[in-house]
């Protein structure tokens, strides 16, 4: 009872000096940061990683709020020490909160976590923290986010490239009403003076001609421009699944980094925890200083990694804009389904004839036959039919003065000059067609290629992901083991600590990069098989009508 009530007094005179004395596992608090710890000691931190455990109640003292947190105090010396009894104190500090679900979904995963220094303890944060950038007057913020496929519309709408390729196909298109204006009636009016020996004088001429059958010379040239067009709208097509692969490749960027930043954040938090340990430790002479520069020098790099990656994050953002002629306040926290890009690339054939650069190579065969028949048309004559008018007005010969003269013809043009140059136009059409068919070849092979490249890939990264969850569960419970074997055992140093703790987030974040890894691998699947903007449901009538 006198032990007891000595101890009593001795802990309200360490409260008021500023002076907690309280015993942990191979070690003694000092200050105010000792007298938290030792009040909340029997606090055991909740596990929101995928252990296999279940979270358990423990008793919990009620926390002292008026006593003012000093954590820079100075620790009195070893003589002022004094040890207290043991009986109702467990010998376990409080573990280190192991953070974050390796496999869980990507919205739970997707969220920020504040740490406190002195009892480390994860609270979910607003989603739209990690993707809010600084506003710019005038936008217009998208509610819920901007998604990805606003975000590849607005790209599409904004590229100056793929406007530039709209304008040239609405050029070959004009190209080839002009062509077409050839079947229509040709009028004419004109006015000549003619000067010579007898007289002089004026002639007022109107003539209409009409092309009645040209051999198919006039039809294949229109199919020679029609092919030129169709290859030119292709070309359209294949520049819009690029620009849209390429917004959809800086998009999951962003959601990657994003989620870095959060296993970062969580990183640090527990980083910052052990050095706390390991400070306390120092401080009760229970540990050499080697401990606390370790850990310190862990903070300092996990700090800097989150720093980093905040950079970069937003370097990414700034590139979204550029691209979306946009300013991206914030991106949906929607998740991504890749099971309907991925079940597109694991179709067992290609449909070559919904993958636009296999049909851009189709559309130069196409328009090496047309010209091949239009070198055959060449040398063919052409009939037609004109109508003249003609009125004088004649100054010498009055008798002529007002004179109307009228015609019908019927003409019949043959090109002779054709004649030499249509063989030589026709062999090189042969050649043209030859070229073509191994472009198609060449063409079909690469897409198969790749595309059984990237089923490889998908494999190898499913996998990888099963491996890597199951190692972060086994690197989580290593962990917590270290932990307890540092704080009240002593057996692990703190660099087996430190070293387990980095692993394991690495391991984390490797598992991040692996999900969105497969995403964009199944992605760039689907856009090179011409159905990344069907699946974003951007039909290719849609790309008709950019400016």
């Amino acid at each position: 009872m006198k032990v007891n009530w000595f101890v009593r007094n001795l802990s309200v005179v360490a409260i008021i000096t500023g002076v907690c004395i309280h015993p942990v596992s191979a070690a003694v608090s000092f200050g105010a940061f000792g007298y938290k710890a030792a009040q909340e000691i029997e606090w055991e931190p909740e596990l929101t990683g995928d252990s296999g455990e279940e979270q358990r109640p423990v008793k919990t003292h009620p926390k002292i709020t008026t006593l003012p947190e000093k954590p820079n105090r100075r620790a009195v010396s070893p003589a002022r020490v004094v040890t207290a009894k043991q009986d109702d104190v467990p010998l376990v500090a409080p573990l280190v909160p192991l953070t974050g679900d390796p496999v869980a979904s990507e919205s739970e995963i997707i969220r920020q976590r504040s740490i406190l220094n002195n009892m480390p303890k994860s609270q979910p944060v607003n989603a739209s923290a990690t993707t809010a950038v600084p506003a710019v007057a005038g936008q217009d913020s998208m509610p819920g986010g901007m998604t990805l496929q606003d975000a590849v519309i607005k790209s599409l709408d904004w590229d100056a490239g793929l406007s530039g390729l709209v304008n040239q196909y609405r050029a070959q298109l004009e190209a080839v009403y002009q062509k077409e204006t050839e079947y229509y009636p040709q009028p004419g009016v004109g006015l000549s003076r003619s000067l010579n020996n007898s007289d002089k004088g004026y002639v007022a001429t109107a003539s209409v001609s009409q092309l009645l059958y040209s051999f198919g010379k006039v039809s294949s040239q229109i199919d020679s421009l029609v092919a030129r067009s169709d290859q030119s709208m292709l070309r359209v097509f294949v520049n819009a699944d690029e620009v849209a692969e390429k917004t959809a490749m800086l998009y999951l960027d962003i959601k990657r980094y994003q989620e870095y930043i959060v296993l970062a954040e969580e990183q640090l938090g527990s980083v910052r925890h052990i050095t706390d340990l390991a400070r306390e430790r120092t401080a009760a002479g229970a540990a050499s200083r080697a401990d606390l520069v370790q850990a310190e020098a862990r903070l300092d790099t996990a700090q800097l990694q989150l720093n980093t990656l905040k950079l970069e994050h937003e370097n990414q953002i700034l590139n979204l804009n550029r691209m979306t002629g946009a300013s991206v306040s914030l991106l949906s926290g929607q998740p991504i389904d890749s099971s309907l890009y991925s079940q597109q690339c694991y179709a067992q054939n290609i449909d070559f004839n919904a993958v636009p650069v296999v049909l851009v190579a189709r559309a130069g065969l196409t328009i090496a036959q047309s010209d091949r028949e239009v070198a055959k048309r060449e040398a063919m004559p052409s009939i037609g039919l004109q109508g003249t008018y003609q009125q004088r007005f004649d100054a010498k010969d009055t008798d002529r003065y007002g004179r109307e003269d009228h015609s019908v013809e019927l003409t019949v043009n043959v090109p002779l000059s054709n004649f030499y140059t249509s063989n030589s136009k026709q062999r090189m059409a042969v050649y043209q067609e030859n070229a073509a068919n191994s472009e198609i070849r060449h063409t079909q092979n690469i897409v198969e290629n790749n595309w059984r490249n990237q089923q490889i890939r998908l494999n190898e990264l499913e996998e990888r992901m099963k491996l890597l969850a199951s190692r972060n569960l086994s690197l989580k419970d290593v962990t917590r083991l270290y932990q307890e074997q540092y704080v009240a055992l002593g057996q692990r140093s703190i660099i087996d600590l430190l070293n387990a703790d980095q692993e394991w987030h690495q391991s984390r974040r490797d598992y991040a990069a692996a999900k969105y890894d497969y995403l964009a691998t199944s992605i760039s699947c689907s856009s090179q098989l011409g159905r990344f903007r069907e699946s974003l449901q951007l039909s290719n009538e849609s790309l008709r009508s950019l400016q």
